[in-house]
This record gives structure tokens, C-alpha cells and sequence, in this order.
């Protein structure tokens, strides 16, 4: 079965507590869908504003930007 991303690239999301621990000054920012991480199901790279870097966040990390 093709699982489809909830998150397409692109969507602007903020960080949420998930269930794993989370740096606790990651969550509340806002970042940007760059792709999702084909080798981990869940997985997502996100560049987060002020950032160059991605960083990778499971998919109950992300809320969208606009659901908060």
C-alpha cells in the first residue's frame, strides 16, 4: 500500500509536542514542509524560519499554521 503524506511540501506548519520529547525551544516555531522522509513513514524535513538547516519532526509533531 502507497501511503500518501497528510503534510504536502510546501505547507507551513508550527511545531506541537508529539509523542516523543522535543527540544523544548523547537515548539511554537514556525516552519516549512520540504519533503517527507521516504526512508522513516512518519518522518517530515522541515526548515524552520531563521533556519538553513532542516530537521526532521514526526508527523504528530506538525500542526498547521493556520489550525493551531
Amino acid at each position: 500500500m502507497v501511503r500518501v503524506p497528510r503534510y504536502p511540501q510546501g505547507t507551513r506548519i508550527v511545531i506541537c509536542r508529539g509523542g516523543l520529547p522535543l527540544e523544548p525551544e523547537v515548539v511554537g516555531r514556525v516552519g516549512t514542509i520540504i519533503r517527507h522522509d521516504s526512508d522513516v513513514e512518519d518522518r517530515y524535513a522541515v526548515q524552520l524560519d531563521g533556519e538553513s538547516d532542516l530537521r526532521r519532526f514526526a508527523e504528530d509533531e506538525l500542526c498547521e499554521k493556520n489550525r493551531r
